[in-house]
């Protein structure tokens, strides 16, 4: 097995979690999401093209959670500024057509056309990529992160990150519907990561994969994975 080979990470919005049932005063498990009845194939599109300019007219509803340039401050919510258009609207697809369990962006994404979609995508790529950063990192979180997104960890069956996502994480041009990892917040590539590792139901033909490596990765190779994508350069391709 090569690092040119497998994927490690996605990005991708957080699910909600349903409430538990309960009866009478015996509080029941927490229910699992039921996994949609179709998944939505990502492979071998055409690249995808758009007018940024119609994108940012077309934007403003987006700003209130994602910022002006797709870079918010919150974070529980993904930066949209730099990423890769392909795959951005490859996620507004899977949104808009309701792939994605109950997510509120369904009924935002109805009304749009393709074209204004494309749109988007195309705007927010065009943006620069945020520079997230995370002070209380501990630098022996930082260095298992980089060991295993660089090198996976064999013991676990998991591969090397870098396959899809690039070296630092900047993304691979080759491989235009994987995203570019730098630039999210710690707490967001966290919290997506512990998704796929504890079963959220695959929206896509990336999270089928994304599920498969999670799996294996305990707390502390989550944490660490997303502080040393945080500490990385902004390098990311386009």
């Amino acid at each position: 097995m090569t690092s040119k080979t497998m994927p490690c990470l996605v990005l991708l919005a957080t699910l909600p979690l349903l409430l538990p049932a309960t009866v009478g005063a015996q509080a029941q498990p927490a229910a699992k999401p039921v996994a949609p009845a179709k998944w939505l194939d990502k492979r071998g599109h055409a690249p995808i093209h758009g007018d940024a300019a119609a994108g940012k007219a077309k934007s403003e509803v987006c700003r209130a959670c994602h910022g002006q340039d797709g870079n918010t401050p919150v974070p529980t919510f993904p930066n949209l500024g730099g990423q890769r258009a392909d795959f951005l609207y490859w996620e507004l697809v899977e949104l808009k057509h309701g792939y994605r369990y109950q997510s509120p962006m369904t009924e935002q994404l109805t009304p749009l056309s393709d074209q204004d979609v494309r749109d988007l995508a195309v705007f927010f790529a065009s943006q620069p990529l945020a520079h997230a950063s995370d002070a209380a990192a501990d630098p022996a979180a930082i260095a298992l992160g980089g060991q295993i997104f660089r090198s996976g960890d064999p013991q676990r069956g998991v591969p090397p990150c870098q396959g899809c996502h690039g070296a630092d994480g900047e993304g691979i041009a080759q491989r235009p519907g994987w995203p570019v990892l730098q630039g999210q917040h710690p707490g967001y590539l966290s919290a997506r990561l512990r998704a796929y590792r504890d079963g959220d139901p695959p929206n896509s033909s990336n999270d089928f994969i994304m599920n498969g490596v999670a799996r294996e990765l305990d707390d502390a190779a989550i944490d660490g994975l997303a502080a040393w994508l945080v500490s990385r350069p902004g390098t990311a391709e386009h």
